[in-house]
């Protein structure tokens, strides 16, 4: 006989829809642990029916690699860490045709940031999946269009680099950060000047002038989100900067440097970088 107020009892009158819908919420570890809550709710993680709507384990990683040449294209590929197939679909065949060739731009816990190129009136666009469900969707433009460099005298604002943030233990929205560098005469460099932000939940975009007092200049590979706030590695001073997801908080952390030869090492590490997912 069950005791009065343990968890069997609690959700013996639950009807499954409600429970799958409380179990797709939760992360990979507290959903196998649950696994140990009733019988009934193993069956209902373990159907193949529901899988795809539920955290999993990590699968395996996505590793984008730059060319050394700049005329030549970016190319990436899928690595398992697990001896079946791969649980997704690691070419991302369910994307329509007409997005062309896409450049993986970041992951956060099983999403993928990809900016698409434009072909004829149609600007380049983000677009963001999940490869384990093949859902995705296109972004709205930004204010400024992805991609684009600036000239040769380095006029105009530089949108090569976008991240993006999401945490399903917290929420199912998610975020881009598109960050607008500009050429800094002094040094020669590119400095952040503005970030735009899109929430998946306004469906729309905000811009935000920089609002780190010292001039920024950041490295395209280091870049992290962490409850609620996207990191940067900074290229020159030993600095992390973060900004929130609505731009309104903007925060320097720094640290001693670890020699002189870290600025060399992180200059390589981006050529090759592998993307998490999880599936």
């Amino acid at each position: 006989m069950m005791e009065k107020g343990s968890p069997n009892q609690a959700a013996a009158g639950l009807p499954d829809d409600l429970i799958v819908e409380i179990l797709a919420r939760l992360p990979a570890g507290p959903l196998c642990r649950c696994k140990c809550v009733s019988q009934s709710w193993r069956a209902l993680i373990s159907d193949p029916a529901h899988r795809a709507r539920f955290a999993h384990t990590l699968s395996g990683f996505f590793v984008f690699s730059r060319p050394h040449s700049a005329s030549a294209p970016s190319s990436w590929s899928f690595i398992a860490i697990q001896q079946s197939p791969p649980l997704v679909d690691t070419a991302l065949s369910f994307l329509p045709p007409s997005h062309g060739e896409i450049d993986i731009l970041d992951s956060c816990n099983g999403l993928l940031l990809l900016r698409c190129p434009g072909e004829g009136d149609r600007h380049p666009c983000y677009v963001v999946c999940n490869p384990a469900t093949a859902e995705w969707v296109a972004l709205p433009q930004p204010s400024q269009t992805p991609g684009q460099q600036c000239d040769r005298d380095g006029r105009g604002l530089k949108t090569t680099s976008a991240a993006l943030g999401f945490d399903p233990a917290v929420s199912s929205c998610f975020y881009v950060f598109q960050l607008m560098e500009e050429k800094w005469v002094y040094n020669n460099v590119n400095v952040i000047r503005a970030v735009e932000i899109y929430s998946s939940e306004t469906g729309a975009w905000i811009s935000r002038l920089s609002g780190w007092k010292d001039r920024l200049v950041f490295f395209a590979g280091n870049k992290t989100y962490f409850k609620g706030f996207l990191y940067l590695t900074s290229f020159f001073e030993d600095v992390i900067a973060a900004v929130d997801t609505k731009g309104q908080t903007w925060r320097i952390y720094h640290h001693p440097s670890p020699g002189p030869c870290v600025h060399h090492l992180c200059f390589r590490w981006p050529f090759s970088r592998a993307l998490a997912l999880r599936s």
